[in-house]
């Protein structure tokens, strides 16, 4: 197992602190409107099926819940201290 994985699980809460202003640009990109807007439509152009499509979309999706998740999680340790 890659050392980077094998610490995330083993440290769940050791999290890297993300700028607030990284976090917004990230939840920008991940977003699914500005996704339709700027990259479905070469997706398509490049061949590529709905359900491929589809999956990109999702992949996005769940790394900008990952994103609130440290958010979440970074706030609930601060709270705890």
């Amino acid at each position: 197992m890659l050392k980077p994985i094998e610490h995330i699980l083993n440290n769940p809460n050791d999290l890297p602190d993300v700028p607030r202003a990284v976090k917004e640009y990230l939840q920008s990109r991940y977003n699914a409107d500005f996704l339709y807007q700027s990259e479905v439509r070469k997706l398509r152009e490049a061949g590529h099926s709905e359900e491929f499509i589809s999956g990109v979309l999702y992949g996005h999706h769940m790394a900008s819940r990952v994103l609130d998740e440290m958010e979440g999680r970074q706030r609930a340790l601060k709270e705890g201290d």
